[in-house]
């Protein structure tokens, strides 16, 4: 069984790799390209219907990955969980968290701390909270991505969020962007 849905992921992963445009983690919030592209939607659907169940399920898809690869990863979750707020779907938002967790610690911790108060931010508004949302992707992230995850969680509500991580929330339900102000 494992063997099949390591071979769906990976299927599916390149198909959106190959397909999405290379500029999409540049409106990883919202922005000049349209949420969701077909792309994304295909992701979803097989992130919805065959997830990872174990991190063997992952492996070999991640060993593959180039840092920029590593990065659109993460910019389809936080697209997706932008997605699941226009849309009222709570289902997106949790299955678009595995995003998040494919790829073997290429993405810097700080930046994976950015994409989690954004799906923070998306889970609140839906009306439930981050470590319910990443409950299936903590659990086929690797253990360096894992702490990071847990830690972020644990941390004080006024150490964690969009005003801590310098993102700006823009409109509501379908018009919902974001914008991160760096130093």
């Amino acid at each position: 069984m494992s063997d099949d849905v390591s071979k769906v992921l990976g299927e599916a992963i390149d198909a959106f790799l190959e397909t999405v445009p290379p500029t999409i983690r540049y409106y990883a919030m919202g922005g000049d390209v349209e949420i969701p592209t077909a792309a994304e939607l295909a992701l979803l659907h097989v992130f919805e219907t065959s997830p990872p169940r174990s991190r063997a399920d992952l492996t070999d898809i991640a060993s593959k990955l180039t840092m920029d690869q590593a990065y659109t990863l993460p910019a389809f979750s936080l697209r997706m969980a932008i997605y699941a707020v226009r849309t009222n779907a709570i289902q997106a938002l949790r299955a678009g968290t595995f995003g998040l967790v494919i790829d073997n610690d290429l993405k810097d911790w700080r930046d994976v701390l950015l994409s989690l108060s954004i799906v923070e931010d998306c889970a609140s508004r839906l009306g439930t909270d981050l470590h319910s949302v990443m409950q299936n992707a903590i659990k086929v992230a690797t253990d360096q991505r894992r702490d990071t995850i847990n830690a972020y969680i644990s941390r004080p509500p006024d150490w964690r969020g969009l005003g801590i991580m310098r993102v700006e929330a823009f409109g509501d339900g379908p018009t919902l962007r974001y914008k991160h102000h760096p130093l």
